[in-house]
């Protein structure tokens, strides 16, 4: 195995404090609501959940690219490469960001005609489809449904 180097730069840095003092803000700001009105409303906790999970998540992710800097850490993480569905990381996506997109208005539908199969590690791969569902909701126009699509390309399958 070659020798990978690997540094983190003060703007990845930078983007990560960013990526995740936002969901730390919505947290704070529900457990706020929760405590100044009583509102105990299901659908607030839920989303609050979803929130401090995605948080845990970006917290391992950064641990992911530490381990990422030494050659057993490597070998340790290429180890847990796993055959994954990826209808099932899409649908799993599509329920986490249920509350958000409701509150944008959006409605966020698949289209999944076929099982796809991909080597890799489930917990980056996720958060790469994650990542992808929350930029549409968050950059896509409000009111406007997002369709998530899964498809080989046709040149090298």
């Amino acid at each position: 195995m070659s020798e990978v180097n690997f540094s983190v730069d003060n703007i990845t840095i930078s983007n990560f404090v960013h990526q995740i003092i936002s969901p730390l803000n919505g947290i704070l700001g529900t457990l706020d609501n929760l405590v100044e009105f009583n509102d105990f409303d299901k659908q607030k906790l839920t989303a609050t959940k979803a929130q401090l999970a995605k948080t845990i998540e970006m917290i391992r992710n950064l641990a992911y690219i530490s381990q990422l800097s030494t050659k057993e850490g490597i070998s340790s993480f290429v180890s847990k490469n796993q055959r994954l569905n990826v209808s099932t990381l899409i649908i799993n996506a599509i329920q986490f960001f249920q509350t958000s997109a409701k509150g944008r208005d959006v409605k966020i539908f698949h289209e999944l005609n076929e099982q796809y199969w991909v080597n890799g590690h489930e917990n980056l791969l996720k958060q790469v489809i994650m990542n992808m569902v929350d930029n549409a909701l968050k950059y896509g126009t409000q009111g406007k449904d997002i369709w998530v699509k899964a498809h080989i390309r046709k040149k090298d399958n």
